[in-house]
């Protein structure tokens, strides 16, 4: 069966609003992620997606194509940030919007969310 891209969207859409993090004892969703950077009035910034992926330590991510061909930069992504070092340390949410920036060379905006509050709420 082929998908039609709505389809697709909303699948992506729903697989989205399904990312979790889990610590054992303490799940935390992405909707957890946002609610504390709204609380937090964490701004988005925009930042060409290629220095962002040069900021960010290599990784040997295997992404799907059709997920990063369908991905909505629109939305930005959330950073986790060494609060000492100010250094990048991975992408939380949004490694296809990432790739489908960088493919596009376009700007993708940014949240950032620090090492030691991500790790807070994990518990």
């Amino acid at each position: 069966m082929i998908a039609t891209r709505q389809k697709l969207r909303r699948l992506i859409l729903e697989t989205w609003l399904q990312t979790k993090w889990d610590a054992g004892d303490n799940v935390v969703t992405i909707q957890d992620v946002i609610g504390y950077l709204d609380q937090a009035k964490r701004e988005v910034t925009m930042i060409r997606a290629r220095k962002l992926r040069e900021m960010l330590p290599k990784s040997s991510l295997d992404l799907e194509p059709e997920r990063v061909a369908s991905a909505d930069i629109r939305h930005p992504l959330v950073v986790v940030v060494d609060p000492e070092t100010k250094q990048l340390l991975y992408v939380l949410d949004g490694n296809h919007r990432l790739q489908r920036a960088v493919d596009i060379d376009a700007s993708v905006g940014i949240r950032i969310l620090y090492s030691h509050e991500f790790d807070a709420l994990l518990g």
